[in-house]
């Protein structure tokens, strides 16, 4: 099981990801800057849900299938 500090490094290491992107003048519309934002994303959501909040919710089904 992934500890809170884990969590909160690799969050850490995603930032410096994004900003290393961002300096380097990436383009924010690209294919390579929306894998950078969705590791952004979900490294986001476990610290969140460690803090007791749901960030990324799962999507129901409205014809339950």
């Amino acid at each position: 099981m992934t500890t809170t500090q884990e969590k909160r490094a690799r969050f850490a290491v995603t930032q410096q990801k994004v900003d290393a992107f961002i300096q380097a003048g990436g383009d924010l519309k690209s294919h390579a800057a929306s894998l950078i934002g969705m590791e952004y994303v979900m490294a986001f959501a476990e610290v969140a849900k460690e803090f007791g909040y749901e960030i990324l919710k799962p999507i129901k089904d409205p014809e339950g299938d």
